[in-house]
Order: structure tokens, then sequence, then C-alpha cells
């Protein structure tokens, strides 16, 4: 497992009335410090995230009720006393009726839409989940079951079978429902359900060999139930909670091999799949168990995930000969390894995964939806010039990469999480290392206020900042002068940072560590500078393409978009939606003169809507020449052409650059030369 240093600033008594300069000290974070999500609702966004959560709460996800037919008032979680066979009278479906109504999807959207519902304080939204949720409790069986009795005995092509798949989702909601409501029922629910698990049959319990949707899904996903469970235990001690996971995790480890790296090509399977063994480490404490997850991680980016962006080359699968940036990563997929990112952050307690979610939440994230959050896309690339209702080059041949509401069946109803699960991993609990009290952790950067209780003591944090478009991050800490340590992370691409405290500055060198703040705590003032610098990065793999990165963010060319409103949708309240195709005019085909410096260019205050072209708070200037470069393949960009590449000739012209989760079509990797050789 990585050791990350950590830095300390002390010295003096815990009030803070005198301090040395920063010193090293050295510790596990992780296997030795456990780590965890603040309960739902600890933290509420402000200024512009505040904004893209009204706006999704607003938007596709918040209606998706009015919109989705998985969500009609007769879905099987609405009425889980529906069996296999009154789905199949109601749906006319012979093959697997109970997919259609009682399924993933009403699982997913619950999972984010309460979340989002609590972030937003949209009553109306938390009213649709709250009823949901009461139908749950009233539907448990004797046994443990509980939910749509279609699960329980459902009926694919070779028998009858248990599917728990979308119980492995919904036990995330009701784990969050009773954080955040107390309601022991909720609780009482879910241990109950483990012990219906426990009790499965050897030759019930996740059975493999099935050639259906379904029956594979849970098969392949089963590690999904080892966090949760890893909750439960931390708060019950319950004996019957480790021999579960245990047995879950034996049926993971049952896939090694050459199954295991076919399951691992779907894109959303791996998105999950990579942290099973790390998530298991909270039960077996073995940390080879963190390595293993961590090795996978690794190979896997290696192999497909040369570009930037935090996304890999997987649109639906991973393809021999398809791994350039032009390849697509679906939206569920960032959606899933966000959450998987937050579960290692809590696992290892390695800044580094704080920086993967950044990476995907600024720079991949917000192109998968409208800026309105009214539509999505399947697949969003770093290198995509054309959004619409072709097939392009992609392993699906149907429409992928149009923006509307009303498809994309899994991205559709899991994306509600995403910017939810960002607002989560703000903050961080954690065990101090002496084991005498909490600290918190402040993870990933945003706009945000917490509220908490600290070993009994109430903590107020307003974190204020433009972060990621600015490099300063002001905390406003109030608390009743109780002693904890607040740990402050060094992202992996700032060398070290500058931090004043009450008026007080310091210096603290090193980067992707954790710098420790320790003091009684009443009403104080950190104030943060990051030092970012503009970067290249390149990508062997890929012709040795470069990405121009600056702080947290990735710069793509600036391109002009048109958007064309392709189809109108009337949903089941009357409302009017619209699909978009997005295109551009503006020329794409450059090399950059790497010969010649990158600058910022320009500054404006953020907005609400910052990842925009429009609003754009922030653009670089750098230098290149027109090259050949087209798009050979349904009207996909071509691999980036190898590099360097011939000096083209005529005169280097500037060019443009905006965040690339600013822009929708975009172009994000390029080919260089150097006019200096």
């Amino acid at each position: 497992m990585t050791v990350r240093k950590k830095f300390r600033i002390g010295g003096g008594e815990p009030d803070g009335s005198s301090y040395s300069a920063a010193e090293r000290s050295q510790f596990p974070r992780g296997a030795d410090v456990p780590t965890v999500p603040l309960p739902l609702g600890s933290i509420k966004p402000r200024g512009w995230l505040k904004e893209q959560i009204s706006l999704a709460a607003n938007g596709m996800t918040g209606k998706l009720g009015d919109i989705s037919d998985f969500l009609k008032s007769d879905n099987g979680w609405l009425c889980p006393e529906y069996t296999t066979e009154d789905l199949r009278r109601d749906t006319g479906r012979a093959d697997e009726p109970y997919f259609r109504s009682a399924w993933e999807e009403q699982a997913y959207w619950l999972r984010g839409a309460f979340r989002l519902a609590v972030m937003s304080d949209s009553e109306e939204l938390y009213e649709t989940c709250i009823k949901y949720i009461n139908i749950l409790l009233n539907s448990a069986e004797p046994d443990g079951w509980f939910g749509p009795q279609a699960l329980k005995n459902a009926e694919p092509e070779r028998g009858v079978f248990c599917d728990i798949w979308p119980h492995m989702v919904i036990g995330d909601l009701l784990f969050d429902y009773y954080e955040y409501t107390s309601d022991r029922r909720a609780l009482r629910l879910l241990l109950d359900f483990c012990r219906f698990c426990m009790n499965l049959p050897d030759d019930k319990f996740i059975p493999g060999g099935w050639k259906n949707w379904q029956g594979v899904i849970q098969y392949q996903r089963c590690g999904e139930m080892i966090p949760l469970l890893s909750r439960l235990y931390a708060l019950t001690d319950d004996e019957c909670l480790p021999k579960l996971a245990e047995r879950f995790y034996k049926v993971y480890l049952s896939q090694e091999g050459d199954d295991a790296d076919s399951i691992n090509a779907h894109v959303v399977n791996f998105a999950q799949r990579f942290r099973y063994s790390a998530s298991y480490w909270k039960f077996s404490r073995d940390e080879a168990d963190i390595i293993k997850s961590e090795q996978l991680y690794d190979e896997h980016i290696r192999r497909w995930g040369q570009m930037p962006g935090g996304v890999y080359a997987a649109d639906e699968r991973t393809r021999e000969g398809k791994h350039d940036p032009r390849q697509g990563f679906e939206t569920c997929a960032m959606a899933e390894i966000v959450n998987s990112f937050l579960v290692m952050s809590c696992v290892t307690g390695d800044p580094l995964y704080s920086d993967r979610i950044e990476d995907m939440i600024f720079n991949s994230a917000p192109a998968a939806f409208t800026p309105d959050h009214k539509a999505l896309h399947y697949l969003t690339a770093p290198n995509q010039l054309t959004l619409d209702a072709e097939t392009h080059d992609y392993t699906n041949q149907r429409m992928q990469t149009r923006y509307t509401a009303f498809g994309y069946r899994c991205c559709q109803h899991n994306a509600g999480m995403l910017w939810p699960n960002f607002i989560r991993s703000a903050f961080l609990h954690s065990e101090a290392p002496d084991g005498t009290g909490h600290d918190l952790t402040a993870w990933s950067y945003c706009p945000c206020e917490l509220e908490t209780n600290v070993d009994s003591h109430p903590v107020r944090i307003i974190e204020e900042t433009d972060y990621p478009f600015e490099n300063t991050v002001r905390f406003k800490v109030t608390s009743d002068g109780a002693i904890f340590a607040v740990y402050f992370r060094i992202p992996d691409w700032s060398d070290g940072l500058e931090i004043n405290i009450n008026g007080k500055e310091w210096s603290a060198e090193g980067q992707g560590n954790l710098l420790e703040v320790l003091r009684a705590w009443k009403d104080d003032e950190v104030l943060i500078r990051f030092r970012p610098k503009i970067r290249l990065r390149h990508f062997p793999q890929n012709g040795d393409c470069v990405c121009v990165d600056c702080g947290p963010l990735t710069y793509s060319l600036a391109l002009e978009e048109e958007w064309i409103e392709a189809d109108r949708h009337i949903d089941k309240a009357g409302n009017e939606w619209s699909d978009w195709d997005v295109m551009t005019e503006t020329p794409y085909a450059y090399a950059l003169n790497l010969s010649k410096p990158i600058t910022v260019e320009r500054k404006k205050p953020v907005g609400m809507l910052p990842f925009t072209i429009q609003g754009a708070p922030i653009t670089l200037k750098a230098w290149g020449r027109p090259i050949e470069w087209g798009m050979s393949i349904k009207n996909t960009i071509d691999p980036v052409p190898k590099s360097p590449v011939p000096i083209p000739e005529g005169e280097d012209v500037p060019l443009l650059l905006r965040p690339m989760g600013c822009q929708r079509v975009r172009l994000s990797c390029f080919p260089w030369f150097r006019s200096d050789c």
C-alpha cells in the first residue's frame, strides 16, 4: 500500500498560540486510521456547486418519474407484491418480465435521487423518495426478504433464481436514509436481509453460468455488497456480517483468470470491480487486498487509460486496437468510478483518490450532461467532435452521443448520484492516529458548508472557493474550543502550498500529501493557496500525444458549438423536453508547438454555470500549426497522429484552450512538434 507523508503544523500548545515551521512526520493512513464519509446531509453545496445540484433536482434526474417507463406508478418497487406472473401479464413480455419493472433502474434512481433531494432541499423530490422507502420498509417478510416478489423468484431462461443485485444498490439508499433520519426500521430491514442472504443455500446464492443479462449482473458485481456490510458492521458489530462478506468475496475470487479479464472488459464492471479486494480489507485486514486493487487499477489504466479526464477507452467494452482518446466512456461508469474512488479513499486514506475524483468531476462529468441537466448522453470522450444520433466507431452501433432525457437506460437512472457523491467527498471523518478521538479531512475541494460533531462537539465549517478555477480555498471553522485535527489535502499537481491560520503564514512542500492542523478550534480562519503550473502530459501508447493541464483542470481546444434541437418529447406530466445534437465548424486539426510557451490568457469571475463555453472562467493560449487529421470511420475523429509530427509548413498560429469540462465537443489530446529542433 502506498504510504503518503503527512505534514504537521504544531509544536506549541493545542490552542495554536505558537507554531514551529511545518515539520515532517510519517505514518500509514487508511490501514491504521479508519476513514468514513460523513452522514448524508452533513455537507451542503454552495455557490456554483449548489446551482449544479439545483439544476439536477429540477432537471432530468429530479423529474425522471414523469419521464421513465421504469418508474411508472405500478412498478415492482412500488407494488412489491407483484409476482413474475403478474408482471408477465401486465407487460406482455414472456422473457424476464421483471426486467422492465422491478430491477436495477428503480434502485439506481432512488439512490441518487434521495441524496440529491437532501442536498438540494427539494421537498417534492424528497417526498417522492420517502413514498418508495415507506413501501420498502413495509414489505419486510419473516425470512428477511423485502421488495419485489418478482426478484425473489426471478424466472429467466433456465429456471428460477433469487436476484439480489438490485438490493445491493437499494441497500445504499436505506443506509443513507437511516443516517439521515435515525429511523431504525431501515437498519433492521438491512440486517434481516443480510440474514436472508446468509441463509440462502449455495446453489441459490449468486449462481454463475447464466446467459441472460440479469443473472450475469449479480454474479459479476457480487462485491458491491461489501462496502454496505462494512458500514453496517462498524455500526452494529453483528457477527453475521463478516461471514456474509466472506461469502460474497469468495464468489468474486472464483472469477479470477480469463473469466475476470472478460468481465472487466465491460466499462461499468471494471469501474466497480477493481475495488472489491480493497473493500474486503475492512474485514480481512490483509494489506495484500488493498495492493491487489491498486495493481488491478494501475494495470488497466496503463493499457486503456492513456488519456486525460480520468476515463479509459471502453465505449461499452474495451477492444483491441481501440485505446485512443476518441473512444468513449459511459456516463454510468463515471458515476460508479467516482463512487469507487470514494470507497478507496476511505480504505486507503491516500489523497491520490481525491485527485482522481476531481479529475473525473471537473474534466469529464460536465460534458456528459447538457448545462441545464435536462438531458445526458451515453458516451463522452476526450476527443469528440460530433454529438448526434449516428453510430460512430463505438462498440454499440446505435445512438450513443445525442443528448436526451428519454434514453440510455442505465445512465438515465444512475447518473443522479454523480454530483452528490462528489459533495460527499468534500470532507471525511477519521479516527485520530492515537485513538483518542476523531479528526476531519478536507478531501475534495469545492464551495460547501459542513455541520457535524467531533467527539460530541459541534463543528461548522464554511468552505469558500471558486476552485477548480482558482487556487485559493478559505475555511471558516466554528466550534466550542474542541481540540482535534483538520487535515488539508495537498493535491498531486501542487508542489506544496501556503497556509494562513488567523493571520500567521506557513509553507509546506511536497505533493500528494496531507497537512495536519491540530488545535483548539473556536472561531478560526484558514486560507490555503496552492501552486498550480501549466504542465504537459505525454501518452506514449497513443502516439506520444499530449494534453495540457493547469491545476486540476485539463484543457481542450476552444471549439465553438452549434446546438441543434433534434427532437421533442412530452412527459407524463405534460412537460416538454428537447433532444440536442452538438456540432462544431471550428477547425480542429492542429499540432501544438512545444517550443512555444503556453500562457494563461484570460480570467473572469466564476459564474453559476462555469462548465460552458460561455461561462469558462479561464483560458490558455498555446501555439500550433494546421496538419492533416480527418474522420475516416463513421464521422469519428481519427486516432491522434504519432508525435513528433514532421514540422508543418507555415507560421505558428495562436490556439485558445478552454477547460475540457466547459466543452461538449472537444479536442483534448494533441499531436505535437518542436520548431527549435
